[in-house]
């Protein structure tokens, strides 16, 4: 049935999205992949958002109407001194003042959708209370890479943490995923239950621009600045082909832990600000002008759960040189990149020299159609929407 132009379905299904991340007022882009997936769902049912912005330094709660979506968003400054616990503390009285002013303007949800909850395991002990208590079913999606065997970040928690974060997965009605891969390190983590893979959204970008008379190529790596990037593989493999031929920059935007000695590196080979340029971190509006004026996009990374950047390159009609990292190979082929081993010094350098003579042989426009196919908004909504009707009813 049809209201005023709305499913009647959308106009009962309500649901409310907690994150372990979300764009907030000291930060527009923290979590925005988890917003992306909101708003794209916010189509097909009425969505709400509870964030506690635990790193803040005021005490104050925010109510939104953004784009559709009701948020609600507590900061909170939490100086932890000696008191253990203090986090979690504020993070659960935060919540339930939250979802109070939730039920006042719409009422109660039909089901909680947790996002990112490796982040903060916390999320884990108010939405089993919503579930228990107030009869509240769940689904979780994840996008961590901290289950990846590779990170060995999930091993690394404490006994008490990793049990809260099984127990919340498992008791879930079902858990989305963003690759294969990533399922397969949930399981092999403890997690038990139904999966299905729906990637992140990507919004539509502008055209690659094609620029036949540019005699300098340019090549692009957006990340954040660490050593599973392996970053330092690339410049390695620059500096040996720019010995062969100098018809090439590679331009590198981000920042991390890993930037000064990266820079270091390049000044010690002579090719700081030369042919290897570093932006640090630039809006997203900028990143998208740089990627629409690249040849081509390189990603080295050792591990990954899906690659954003990759999805953004193709969305914009750019080909990627990839490794085989676990994102990345599910949505790459040979008609929109070249896939090589990780740690593969050799297969990077032939892949960048293959890339450098052959990328406008790729199509850009059958590049951005195939992304759009799998990460636009209308997609990734639909795909979202369909698991909650098959959870409700």
């Amino acid at each position: 049935m049809i209201i005023n132009g709305i499913p009647l379905v959308k106009l009962l299904m309500k649901i409310l999205f907690l994150p372990g991340a979300y764009p907030h007022r000291e930060n527009n882009t923290d979590g925005i992949f988890i917003k992306r997936h909101a708003l794209a769902v916010s189509k097909f049912a009425q969505i709400s958002v509870i964030y506690i912005d635990l790193k803040d330094n005021i005490n104050k709660l925010d109510v939104y109407a953004n784009e559709g979506i009701l948020e609600i968003i507590a900061h909170r400054k939490v100086n932890k001194g000696k008191i253990p616990y203090k986090s979690l503390f504020f993070y659960l009285l935060d919540s339930y003042k939250a979802y109070r002013i939730l039920i006042k303007k719409v009422g109660k949800p039909d089901l909680i959708h947790i996002n990112d909850l490796m982040t903060w395991p916390g999320m884990g002990i108010f939405v089993l209370y919503l579930n228990k208590i107030k009869g509240i079913p769940y689904i979780v999606t994840e996008h961590s890479s901290g289950y990846l065997e590779e990170s060995n970040i999930f091993n690394k928690r404490s006994f008490l943490v990793k049990k809260l974060i099984l127990y919340t997965l498992n008791k879930a009605k079902h858990i989305t995923i963003v690759s294969n891969k990533l399922k397969s390190s949930l399981i092999k983590c403890g997690a038990k239950n139904d999966f299905s893979v729906i990637y992140n959204v990507v919004p539509s970008g502008k055209s690659k621009i094609i620029n036949e008379n540019r005699k300098i190529k340019k090549i692009l790596h957006v990340s954040l600045l660490t050593q599973s990037k392996n970053i330092f593989g690339i410049i390695d493999a620059i500096n040996e082909i720019y010995n062969k031929r100098k018809d090439f920059e590679l331009h590198i935007i981000g920042d991390g832990p890993s930037r000064v000695k990266l820079e270091k590196m390049t000044n010690d080979y002579g090719l700081l600000n030369k042919v290897i340029f570093f932006h640090g971190l630039l809006l997203p509006e900028e990143v998208m002008n740089m990627m629409i004026d690249s040849d081509f996009h390189i990603i080295n990374s050792q591990y990954e759960t899906f690659s954003l950047v990759t999805a953004e390159a193709l969305i914009c009609g750019i080909p990627v040189i990839s490794t085989r990292c676990g994102g990345p190979e599910e949505f790459i082929d040979e008609s929109n990149g070249l896939l090589i081993n990780i740690d593969d010094n050799n297969a990077l350098v032939s892949a960048i020299e293959y890339m450098l003579d052959n990328h406008d042989k790729y199509k850009a426009n059958f590049i951005m159609e195939k992304a759009k196919c799998k990460f636009s908004p209308e997609i990734i909504g639909k795909e979202l929407f369909e698991t909650y009707k098959k959870v409700l009813y």
